[in-house]
């Protein structure tokens, strides 16, 4: 149960259907009855609680209180219509009316203190089995390319908070560690079923853990520094992957990372031997042997032409390799077809999740289940766009449309790789392309990208009368979608920006830079996570304040009529909200289609 209180609002016009109040909301569990009615009561400045709704809320889990106090302490109860007992309660300070949003203090005592450890990409799970969410954030000096050639300053840092705050662990991954988006994916999720989210990262020599313990000299070679002092790359050392406890930040488990094979053969099988396609590394989770069974932690190496990936399975304090890929020399028909970023999800319905990545597919037992040939991009994504559809759709845009027939868009079949529809690219790299419902006169998802330029097309590949939607600098925006105002159709978040539907009103709805935050990930321009973490179903939004001293939660204050059980309990959600930091930051996506065709069905 969570409580919002917006103190900027967007416009007068925004005000009116936003109205300043409490949004007091609650979660709709899966142990709720479908039929399911609640009560909400308040408690002003500790007296008595008192009803507010004059009817059962039977559609929703949420209640605008627009009669609080909030100069004095508000607590709130949930109950089941009908009954005395509370099902949820949350206390609203005063202090939290002055700012819409929550505040995490960052750990201030870092490893040099004459350096500015920025906030970068997080990731949510439960650390300690508390039932809650807790927040694991990277934060680095810098955040380089791969093309970069500097010898970085300071390391990688992984911090874990409580999101009350409190301060857990953290990991420094050590200089051997290239600070950067494409060296430092990380997963947070539970690998051995017991309850607690452990963490998986790529470490070397001199990664120290929560516990204070360091990795040394692993070789032999007395070396504890493996840069290039000319580039800064690191072509020459240990490389590992490294499971970590995610209530103590302590090392559990550790194996040797995919090799980089023998120097005189890096050009011919990567790409290049200067440190650019060699050190492309993704991960992700996928549950491999069945849907309710023991994850799996997945690893994977270039994209660009050959590469490799590896399942291993979390046995004690043992990694288990459960399979392993490799383009060469059997599978090249997947040469060159992976991306900068990876989804998961049950695509062919046997029970088992598959990867898809890129233009190809990897089946649960890390054989190749199909590639379409249409090679490398930046932007991936996963879910049920089209829900007249049987299975899951792909949409992903193109980088080498000169090779692939002057394809820049696919929409495919996510189980047979079958081309429902394309669009046709520029000749050369088709950078972004974004899925979501922001009309609701189109029927299922819309479909949009960084080219055809201003045009946006419905899930049956029909051109639509209507624009592509505005986003930071006042251009087009093709960065994420977000559920925010209330509507089924989702808003498009880009930067510190909110964009969209709002009742019959299509404008900004939220500027972060009023609540001096900042976007990350320079052009990608994303939060630092963003996801359905706590009350209605709705999605909160992680920024770093603009002096990197905090991270700031904000939860919509926007009411809505609809519910839905916590969009974390779909599957394809929480595994593309856990991929979210991996590679190019992509947006959350459900299994099941949500959008305002379901309001249709209902009138």
């Amino acid at each position: 149960m969570t409580a919002s209180y917006n103190t900027k609002f967007q416009s007068d016009k925004v005000k009116e259907i936003e109205r300043k109040g409490v949004l007091v909301s609650w979660r709709f569990l899966d142990t709720d009855p479908d039929d399911i009615a609640f009560d909400i009561y308040r408690s002003t400045d500790g007296g008595n609680f008192e009803k507010l709704n004059n009817n059962p809320i039977a559609n929703s889990s949420n209640y605008k209180d627009l009669t609080a106090d909030v100069t004095v302490n508000n607590e709130y109860k949930v109950c089941k219509t009908g009954s005395t007992e509370t099902l949820c309660s949350y206390i609203f300070t005063s202090a939290m009316a002055q700012n819409f949003y929550r505040t995490i203090k960052l750990n201030s005592n870092v490893p040099d203190p004459s350096l500015v450890y920025q906030a970068n990409d997080a990731a949510v799970g439960d650390l300690d089995g508390d039932g809650e969410y807790e927040i694991v954030l990277k934060r680095s000096v810098v955040n380089h390319d791969n093309t970069a050639k500097t010898v970085d300053p300071g390391s990688c840092l992984l911090e874990a908070y409580k999101l009350n705050g409190a301060f857990l662990w953290r990991i420094d991954l050590g200089i051997n560690i290239r600070q950067g988006p494409h060296y430092t994916p990380f997963i947070v999720y539970d690998l051995n079923g017991d309850g607690r989210a452990e963490v998986a990262v790529r470490t070397s020599e001199g990664t120290t853990f929560g516990d204070g313990t360091t990795i040394g000299d692993t070789n032999g070679d007395k070396r504890i520094d493996y840069r290039n002092k000319t580039n800064g790359r690191i072509l020459e050392g240990p490389e590992f992957l490294s499971v970590i406890d995610g209530s103590t930040g302590t090392e559990l488990a550790r194996t040797n990372y995919i090799p980089r094979g023998e120097e005189d053969t890096w050009m011919s099988y990567w790409g290049d031997n200067w440190g650019n396609r060699i050190d492309r590394f993704l991960m992700a989770v996928g549950h491999f042997g069945s849907m309710d069974g023991q994850a799996s932690i997945v690893i994977s190496r270039g994209y660009y032409q050959n590469w490799q990936m590896t399942a291993y399975d979390l046995s004690g304090n043992e990694l288990k390799k459960r399979w392993h890929f490799n383009t060469y020399p059997d599978n090249q028909q997947y040469k060159g077809e992976g991306n900068h970023n990876l989804a998961v999800g049950d695509v062919d319905n046997d029970g088992k999740d598959e990867i898809i990545f890129g233009s190809c597919c990897i089946d649960h037992n890390g054989t190749g289940l199909y590639t379409t040939g249409l090679g490398h991009g930046d932007a991936l994504h996963l879910g049920k766009f089209d829900p007249t559809r049987e299975g899951l759709q792909v949409v992903a845009c193109k980088e080498e449309c000169k090779r692939n027939g002057n394809i820049g868009l696919e929409f495919r079949d996510a189980g047979t790789g079958q081309l429902i529809w394309s669009l046709q690219g520029s000749g050369g790299d088709v950078g972004r392309c974004m899925v979501a419902d922001i009309d609701p006169d189109s029927p299922g998802c819309e479909v949009w990208a960084s080219y055809p330029k201003n045009q946006i097309f419905s899930c049956k590949g029909e051109l639509l009368n209507r624009s592509q939607p505005s986003g930071k600098g006042g251009g087009q925006s093709y960065n994420m979608g977000i559920w925010w105002s209330g509507s089924l159709n989702r808003q498009v978040l880009d930067g510190v920006l909110i964009n969209g539907r709002a009742g019959e009103l299509e404008t900004r709805l939220f500027t972060g830079s009023n609540f001096g935050v900042k976007s990350i990930n320079s052009s990608k321009a994303n939060p630092c996570f963003y996801g359905d973490i706590w009350g209605d179903w709705r999605e909160e939004i992680i920024y770093a304040s603009s002096d990197n001293t905090e991270l700031r939660i904000f939860t919509t204050d926007f009411e809505t009529e609809h519910r839905f059980r916590p969009l974390m309990n779909d599957h394809i959600y929480k595994i593309s909200a856990t991929l979210q930091n991996i590679g190019y930051n992509q947006p959350t996506h459900t299994g099941f289609y949500l959008g305002s065709d379901l309001q249709k069905k209902t009138k």
